[in-house]
């Protein structure tokens, strides 16, 4: 899978709340489910610095914040 890293780049500089819809909309075609409720800033903060962080960004970085958020406020 190729990451188009202008993607990333155009997501991270979205609001919370049209950041958190796109994270839902794209999770949701993989078949995964995550609180509807748009996170914190704080909690925001570690999946914007993935998306900036386009020469190190990993699909496994992802899912590990989105599944944490998804285990706390769950």
């Amino acid at each position: 899978m190729r990451i188009d890293k202008n993607k990333l780049k155009e997501y991270a500089a979205l609001d919370d709340e049209e950041l958190w819809r796109k994270v839902i909309e794209i999770t949701a075609a993989y078949g995964i489910s995550l609180p509807k409720k748009t996170p914190s800033k704080s909690e925001l903060e570690p999946l914007r610095a993935a998306l900036l962080d386009t020469d190190r960004f990993n699909l496994q970085t992802a899912m590990r914040l989105l599944n944490d958020y998804k285990r706390r406020n769950s």
